[in-house]
Order: C-alpha cells, then sequence, then structure tokens
C-alpha cells in the first residue's frame, strides 16, 4: 500500500503512518464508510470502534449516474469523552479544506455546515497563483512569480516525480504571508523545504541587487 516507488496511488501519500481513519474510528461513537467503484457500492459502520454493521456489497441503483460514481465517503460522529469540546475548530478546518483546492488544481471542495445551513466552496483553477493573489494585503509590486521542478526518471538522488512548486510575490504593505505543504499536507513548523526556498530566494535577490547596484 505506502511503496512510493511503485508509481501507484500512494506515491505520493497525503498521511504519515496509515493510522488515520483507525484513530477516527476509535475516537468516535460512531463511522460509517460507503465507497463506490466499478457499478458497485461496499458500506460498513462501526460503533465505539467495533463493527456495527458488517461488510456488505451491491449493486448501485443502476442509473448512469450510479454507475459511473467514484470515490469514498466517510462520516464519523466524534465521541465527546475524548475532546474538550464538541465543536470543530472551524476555522483551522475551513483552511485545511481550502488548502485542498489549492494545492488540488481544479478540483472542487465543499464545507457545508448542516445546522447553520451554510455552504463555502473553493476551487482554484491556478492553484497557488490564484490562491496568493487572493491572499495578499496588498497589491504585487511586480507580477507573481511561479515555478516548478520535479525529478525525471533519470534522477539519482531523487524518486521520479519528487519536486516542488512554488509561488512568490512582494508586495509593498502588509504582514508576510507564507504557508508550504509537503504531500497536500500543511507544515505549520516549517522544515527544510521551506528554509531551502527562503534562502535561496535571498541569494537570488541579493545577487540582482549587487549586479545592477
Amino acid at each position: 500500500k505506502f511503496d512510493k516507488g511503485s508509481g501507484g496511488a500512494y506515491s505520493f501519500s497525503g498521511g504519515l503512518h496509515g493510522v488515520g481513519v483507525s484513530v477516527t474510528n476509535a475516537l468516535s461513537r460512531r463511522m460509517e464508510v460507503t465507497s463506490y467503484r466499478d457499478g458497485q457500492v461496499a458500506r460498513i459502520g462501526f460503533a465505539g470502534g467495533d463493527v456495527a454493521e458488517p461488510l456488505s456489497v451491491r449493486a448501485s441503483n443502476g442509473s448512469a449516474e450510479g454507475d459511473r460514481r467514484q470515490g469514498t465517503t466517510v462520516r464519523a460522529w466524534p465521541d465527546s469523552k475524548y475532546f474538550e469540546a464538541a465543536a470543530l475548530p472551524q476555522g483551522e478546518l475551513v483552511h485545511l479544506l481550502r488548502s485542498k483546492a489549492v494545492l488540488m488544481p481544479g478540483v472542487t471542495v465543499q464545507l457545508v455546515d448542516e445546522k447553520k445551513k451554510d455552504t463555502q466552496t473553493w476551487q482554484y483553477k491556478g492553484g497557488l497563483r490564484d490562491y496568493l493573489e487572493q491572499t495578499l494585503p496588498a497589491d504585487a509590486v511586480i507580477p507573481v512569480f511561479e515555478g516548478e521542478g520535479y525529478a525525471g526518471k533519470d534522477a539519482d538522488t531523487f524518486a521520479e516525480g519528487e519536486g516542488a512548486q512554488w509561488a512568490v510575490a512582494f508586495t509593498e504593505d502588509g504582514a508576510p504571508v507564507r504557508e508550504s505543504y509537503v504531500n497536500l499536507i500543511p507544515t505549520s513548523a516549517g522544515g527544510t523545504h521551506d528554509s531551502g526556498l527562503r534562502e535561496g530566494l535571498f541569494q537570488a535577490v541579493k545577487s540582482f541587487i549587487d549586479l545592477h547596484a
């Protein structure tokens, strides 16, 4: 499942240890998982961490839409005895979901608050550039600079497909906006990918100034 070298779906897994759904189940009073694939629907339910509804597989409803549907839905009801507060930190959830839309250009991400009857939808066809331009506290003094670099199959020190994408803008006013991610996961504490980009950017700007001073 987590073989990074086979070029499969988990070549760039967003998780770290493969325990996400297990922990979610353990901390939930109820969890339901429904998967749609190849015209079939598989479903299983849990309560208190144990199987409450055995796995069942059936054909879809027979409609063209049902036959084409692909994907998995996970519904979880957190167990309040494991948490200090029952309310989810919506600000953090919004930021996390919005970042998924940024990092997967063209994908639509939606947050539905059934209590408040409020729906938020994000889609960034331009990816990082669109997000950065919307987030900047002031107009950029020069066009947004963006780039990317990925290892090919002949790379010696990196696996094929490993690399990075970035977008940089300069403004005269406002607080700095800096965000970094690894495999769709926010890295709020930074890391070598973050510090490396900042150092490279600093050296490039310094060299430009020295050359034209």
